[in-house]
């Protein structure tokens, strides 16, 4: 769960860009603040539902782990490239005042997920979807 928190403090904040044509350090000479802006903004709403699918899953870990699956499913390639941007520092630097920006919302959705996620966590299913997430 703390890769998952580590994920949403730094969302990603640009198109996933195609490895074999990143054209590394002109890719960030390319992201816009409104392309950042605009993917965090999305991944803030993947956030969102996760959380809202574990806080209205409560104790039912088959309905959380089949919401959780969907989810995955739609979003699973944003949610992957946000993890790996928050690792890449020049990324970092090129988002850092739209992240700042959002901040308290990408806390409080961190926080909700946790919460959400508790009951379900040692699940089976639940457990190895999460691993998905982070």
């Amino acid at each position: 769960m703390r890769g998952l928190a580590l994920a949403l403090v730094v969302l990603a904040a640009c198109k996933p860009a195609e490895p074999e044509r990143d054209p590394g350090p002109e890719r960030l000479e390319a992201m816009t603040p409104e392309a950042i802006t605009a993917f965090t903004d999305h991944a803030l709403e993947i956030y969102d539902a996760l959380a809202t699918a574990g806080e209205r899953a409560g104790d039912d870990c088959g309905q959380l782990a089949a919401d959780l699956r969907a989810i995955l499913e739609r979003e699973g390639e944003a949610l992957h490239e946000a993890v790996r941007l928050s690792s890449d520092p020049e990324f970092q630097r090129a988002a850092h005042d739209i992240l700042v920006a959002r901040a308290a919302r990408t806390a409080t959705l961190a926080v909700r997920m946790e919460t959400a996620f508790e009951r379900c966590g040692s699940h089976p299913e639940v457990a190895q979807l999460l691993l998905q997430i982070e």
